[in-house]
């Protein structure tokens, strides 16, 4: 019984550390983190006080409650080729996440 514990144990890290897609379909994916654990320490999100919009304030809120749910999310505006974020989470962690 151990032994299987083990086997299922190595396979799930293994699988954690794989990189994620290149591609889905003919499509690039911009970067994100497999796991939550691979994105620490987690930038936090900017306050939702910092804005007028209360559409604004609640993207914001909502982020600041699951930052490790969106380290593990592509942002598909690219932002990575321009200001270097590495998952949703960090559009967050500036205003960007604001547009």
């Amino acid at each position: 019984m151990k032994r299987f514990f083990l086997i299922v144990n190595a396979a799930i890290f293994a699988w954690s550390a794989m990189p994620g897609p290149a591609l889905v379909g003919d499509e690039p994916v911009p970067p994100y983190f497999l796991s939550a654990e691979r994105a620490k320490p987690l930038p936090q999100t900017l306050s939702p006080g910092k804005f007028q919009n209360t559409l604004q304030k609640r993207a914001y809120a909502a982020a600041g409650r699951l930052r490790p749910v969106l380290a593990q999310l592509p942002c598909y505006c690219w932002c990575n080729r321009g200001v270097g974020h590495r998952s949703l989470l960090d559009c967050f962690a500036t205003s960007h996440g604001a547009g």
